[in-house]
């Protein structure tokens, strides 16, 4: 006797689960903050420090085209002749020509950066000072801003730079209420090639700082702090707008620009109590400018911080629920589900005629009974279709050696064609050879079991074919038509379809021994259908011979709508032409639309196998106006096979 107390499986579980959960949670939280924050620390600095290379990289290649934009000018000779002239050698109207040629340079300038605010030339051997602004407004001036004494602050040929300030006028005084900005102005003074001292003037280009910003504005949030600075110390820009336009008094910063910085990627350069920075340099000559940002340490681990809080409450939250759904689900889920189970093991093990109310007893109308309704319609679905599919394959199968057992040693009579054909030519007998050739694509196509699928203009190449060789056997006036709407003639169709029903049409309506004999098929779609029928004006047949005809068809779509395999595969015995119940009618000489090959009927079972119930085929005729075949197809079903074959 067992005199341990009774404890469930359930309060088992849930003891185990709470420890399995709490405990190691516990141990998680306290050892991985410290991690995490330190992990969040490397990840911010690596993101940062690839986002300040990136940004730049992306001012380097600004100021570059800028640089380049500039020295532009040395590759306009008509402006450097221009500025190496004397104005006293000029007239009026040439010094206008001049002046405008020297604007047409630096509107071209403009194009290439749009963003500057104003482009300045002085130059020294005209005595002018043209300047040209945002607006395209043109001002000139018969005095220099510069003068030819000056000392520039740069090699000959390179240029220099002049800090954030506040847009100039350039002596232009009226230019006195206009709106200035604060820039930094790219100054190239022009020499007279090759000289190094012989100077012409000087380019200065004014580029607002709103480019800097517009460059620099996503790469810091509100609680940091972004500059860009000059070797000297100079804000270019700054995420404190005071601080544009002003020196530095940082120690930092100033530590930072003394100390010897790697060009190719931005660094971590301070790790402060409370404050991370991070410098990229753009050393870009002329412009030895440092990237750097400042970002609060509180600010880089709010992040951390309140995930860990909110880990920490969701953690409760979603335990206790847990908890309560393992609790529900051991009572009113256990049992049923392992009813279920036992259900679907008999299934497994081949019992697929399991009654499940054998296993099961749970009957409540909720998701779980719904599922074992499922469960029992896919498994009589997948008992249905296994037999269903494999009954139909089997007939399918029946209908293929039925018509192979006609070839007798095909490959033997497709190469003894081949040769009649080529002594044919050899003997110069060429209708012979036209006709052998005929007959040995059609034996090909007939013969060829890779393709079940044809385009229906195949279908029709093989049929004029084949009129061809009767008009070679017997001549005739008869005259055939095929009318094949464009949107059809792509679509696939079960091989060896239509070319019984032209045969039969041939044979039986005497189309080669009547006179004005004619055979048309016709192709369309109308609405979700494609109608295709088979016309001719032959001798017709009997009432009563169309109602077996077509009463007969209907047994064999009947077969199939209703799954009733024997009788469909019996039909297809039945219906074969070499079956011994069409033996007294060939006898009979009734051999109206009986091929010799698969026969009408097998035509319409092969069509049922394809497309199911979505296709018809019947006839209409008399005794004396010809007969008329008409197949209608499910439109969506013939798409459907046709899009799967081409891919």
């Amino acid at each position: 006797m067992n005199t341990k107390p009774f404890i469930s499986i359930r309060i088992k579980v849930l003891i185990l689960l709470s420890f399995c959960i709490m405990i190691p949670f516990a141990f998680y939280w306290f050892f991985s903050y410290e991690y995490i924050r330190t992990s969040l620390d490397e990840e911010f600095v690596s993101q940062s420090t690839d986002v300040l290379t990136s940004s730049g990289n992306s001012i380097s290649d600004y100021l570059r085209l800028a640089d380049y934009t500039a020295r532009g000018l040395y590759f306009n000779s008509e402006v450097m002749d221009i500025l190496s002239g004397e104005e006293d050698h000029l007239s009026d109207y040439q010094l206008l020509q001049t002046e405008s040629r020297i604007f047409d340079f630096m509107q071209m300038l403009f194009s290439s950066l749009p963003e500057s605010s104003q482009i300045h030339l002085s130059a020294f051997h005209l005595k002018k000072s043209l300047l040209l602004q945002q607006d395209m407004q043109r001002y000139e001036k018969d005095h220099i801003y510069l003068n030819a004494e000056r000392t520039f602050p740069c090699e000959p040929y390179h240029t220099y730079v002049s800090p954030t300030h506040m847009q100039s006028d350039y002596n232009f005084l009226n230019l006195a209420n206009r709106k200035f900005n604060l820039v930094f102005t790219i100054h190239m003074p022009i020499y007279q090639i090759p000289s190094a001292t012989d100077a012409l003037g000087e380019l200065s280009i004014d580029i607002p700082v709103s480019v800097l910003e517009e460059m620099c504005r996503p790469l810091f949030k509100e609680e940091e702090s972004l500059c860009i600075l000059d070797g000297d110390g100079n804000y270019i820009y700054s995420s404190n707008p005071s601080e544009i336009a002003t020196k530095t008094k940082s120690s930092i910063l100033l530590d930072i620009l003394s100390s010897d910085l790697d060009y190719e990627k931005a660094h971590l350069v301070e790790a402060q109590k409370d404050n991370l920075i991070i410098c990229s340099r753009i050393p870009l000559e002329p412009f030895d400018w440092y990237l750097i940002k400042i970002s609060p340490k509180d600010f880089v681990y709010a992040k951390a911080n309140h995930f860990f809080n909110l880990m920490f409450y969701s953690f409760i939250t979603v335990t206790a629920a847990e908890l309560l759904l393992i609790f529900i689900t051991a009572i009113h889920l256990t049992q049923p589900l392992k009813q279920a189970t036992a259900y679907a093991e008999a299934v497994s093990q081949g019992d697929l005629n399991a009654k499940m109310s054998s296993f099961i007893t749970y009957t409540q109308n909720d998701e779980i009974g719904r599922m074992l309704i499922a469960i029992r319609k896919m498994i009589h679905s997948i008992r249905h279709f296994t037999i269903h599919q494999y009954q139909l394959e089997l007939a399918n199968r029946t209908s293929e050696l039925k018509a192979l057992q006609a070839q007798i040693n095909p490959h033997f009579i497709h190469n003894t064609l081949q040769c009649l054909a080529t002594n044919a030519l050899e003997g110069g007998n060429l209708p012979l050879y036209q006709s052998i050739t005929s007959l040995g694509q059609m034996m090909h196509y007939s013969m060829d079991t890779r393709k079940s699928l044809v385009p229906i203009t195949d279908a029709l190449h093989y049929i004029d074919v084949y009129l061809q060789l009767q008009k070679m056997r017997f001549p005739s006036n008869m005259t055939s038509s095929f009318e094949i709407s464009d949107e059809v003639k792509s679509l696939l169709i079960p091989k060896m379809t239509l070319q019984p029903l032209a045969e039969n049409s041939i044979r039986h309506g005497n189309l080669l021994k009547i006179e004005n004999g004619r055979l048309v098929i016709r192709a369309y779609r109308q609405e979700r259908y494609l109608h295709i029928f088979v016309e001719d004006n032959g001798i017709g047949m009997s009432f009563e011979k169309l109602s077996q005809i077509n009463k007969s068809l209907e047994q064999v779509r009947s077969s199939m709508a209703n799954s009733d395999v024997k009788g469909f595969v019996s039909s297809l015995n039945l219906f074969s032409a070499d079956s011994e119940e069409y033996q007294p009618i060939e006898k009979a000489k009734e051999q109206r639309f009986v091929s010799n090959s698969i026969g009408i009927y097998n035509v319409y079972q092969r069509l049922l196998l394809y497309f199911k119930n979505q296709c018809t085929m019947y006839y209409e005729s008399n005794d004396t106006c010809g007969t008329t075949v008409h197949i209608q197809i499910d439109y969506d079903m013939l798409e459907e096979n046709t899009a799967s074959k081409e891919i």
